[in-house]
């Protein structure tokens, strides 16, 4: 019986692993999580979300917040430290001639 019970536990343990595995490299909760906890100017948009936001170009100076980013519908480019961000549809982006995903001024 004790045996039952350590195989099951290791089972269990595995399978904790293989799916803490999948969400970290899977999608983008820990590094969003890291940059929300280390640079207080970061934020998600609201129309996105942690688990699928990804920041594409990240400012290079002291400060590490996102400038572009985009996730499954959208693309983001942030404005200002109180949260603030344009957002433009990828639907909207593909009959934009010249759009650039990191280059604002691309963005009709």
């Amino acid at each position: 019986m004790a045996g039952f019970g350590a195989r099951t536990a290791i089972a269990v343990g595995a399978a904790a692993v293989c799916v803490a595995s999948a969400l970290a490299f899977g999608t983008n909760i820990v590094s969003n999580t890291w940059l929300l906890l280390v640079e207080p100017a970061n934020h998600i948009p609201r129309e996105s979300s942690v688990w699928e936001f990804e920041p594409t170009v990240v400012n290079d100076g002291s400060a590490n917040y996102w400038i572009y980013g985009q996730d499954h519908a959208n693309f983001y480019y942030f404005t200002d430290a109180q949260g603030g961000h344009v957002t433009m549809s990828r639907s909207a982006a593909a009959r934009c001639p010249g759009f650039v995903p990191d280059n604002h001024d691309t963005w009709c």
